[in-house]
């Protein structure tokens, strides 16, 4: 009876590992669907475990379940390898240098009320760069006193859970609150300049989680151009933000491949982000995208501040001769891609009040 038993499980777990393996690649858009993908640690975690279990089934099983676990492992093994400090970085560190500059990104919670630990934080990094999310009215109040010495702060309060904060010390030429087509998710776009006058673009990025029953075409879209819209001047560009989305998922994946991003989380761990409350549950989800011209000083995870997330933090020089000696390449999309990309890009930006590729 015990011996049907453990078969049983061991049966339906191998199971459940082919449907959370095969699934997302059914390319099906269910968010039940693309979330399988989300969680590759814990379920390369699970598979671990499901192999070891393998071993102890009747011969006449153990092979075909113990090959389809190890398929399913190796697979999840696969996907975050890259992630992984065994794999090759596509960003070195750079040396320090008096042109550096310090940014910080966190998405805060709006329910979190420990003010404090944030102010903390921005005092005791004293960043060149804030980028704060879900900030509501009582956040931005908070704020005030650890703010007050930046030259710039632009402020978007809302209720949603998508309100932003930016504020910075460097020369601004010109900032804006975006709408990629989600009016109540505004990104954050800055047209800045380092200590050397070197000009470069910062954008502050929170988009939704997958959507349930959101059009494939206007999604690729979307992607496309929040990827692309930053790039057109040819300026260095820095991304941060909660994309909601792990760095392996095909959003996080496609958004970097188009536009021609690097990942300091490749080659050098996946750095979880959420959920800061559990420790087996975490996700890294809060991004740093940089363009090749830019130089990484440093790249981790803050302390806890009350909230979901751990706060990101980033030391950068914006200086192309230097970048040049630590970054690699990043792979170049094909003319057909090139040109299918092109032509989203086109036509999603004529649908915006605001095209900010025109400047």
């Amino acid at each position: 009876m015990l011996r049907v038993a453990y078969t049983t499980a061991v049966l339906a777990l191998v199971a459940a590992l082919v449907v959370v393996t095969l699934l997302p690649l059914s390319g099906l858009q269910e968010w039940w669907i693309r979330a399988m993908a989300f969680p590759r640690l814990q379920i390369l975690a699970a598979a671990g475990f499901v192999v070891i279990l393998c071993f102890f089934l009747a011969p006449v099983l153990r092979t075909p379940m113990l090959v389809t676990a190890l398929a399913c492992f190796g697979f999840q093994a696969w996907q975050v390898f890259p992630y992984t400090p065994l794999a090759s970085k596509e960003i070195q560190l750079a040396p320090a240098s008096d042109d550096q500059l310090r940014l910080i990104a966190a998405n805060v919670l709006m329910a979190n009320r420990d003010h404090d630990a944030v102010l903390s934080l921005i005092r005791r990094e004293s960043p060149d760069i804030i980028f704060l999310m879900e900030t509501d009215q009582i956040w931005v109040d908070a704020l005030g006193p650890a703010l007050d010495g930046y030259e710039t702060v632009l402020a978007k309060p809302q209720d949603n859970h998508y309100g932003f904060v930016f504020a910075t010390g460097l020369p601004v030429v010109e900032t804006h609150i975006l709408d990629l087509g989600d009016v109540d998710k505004p990104t954050l776009y800055a047209a800045l300049k380092d200590r050397r006058d070197r000009s470069f673009r910062f954008v502050g990025f929170h988009p939704a989680p997958p959507v349930p029953g959101q059009d494939t075409d206007t999604r690729d879209a979307k992607t496309a151009y929040a990827a692309r819209f930053a790039r057109k001047s040819g300026v260095p560009v820095v991304i941060m933000g909660d994309f909601n989305q792990p760095a392996w998922s095909h959003f996080a994946q496609k958004f970097k491949k188009i536009g021609g991003y690097l990942d300091p989380r490749v080659g050098r761990g996946p750095l979880p982000s959420f959920d800061a409350t559990h420790p087996i549950l975490r996700l890294p989800i809060d991004q740093l995208y940089l363009t090749p011209d830019i130089a990484l000083v440093d790249y981790s995870r803050g302390e806890k501040i009350g909230s979901d997330h751990f706060p990101m933090l980033a030391t950068v020089r914006i200086d192309p001769a230097v970048a040049a000696e630590f970054n690699i390449d990043p792979p170049e999309l094909s003319p057909e891609e090139a040109a299918e990309v092109e032509q989203m890009v086109e036509a999603y930006g004529a649908t915006l009040e605001l095209d900010i590729r025109e400047r």
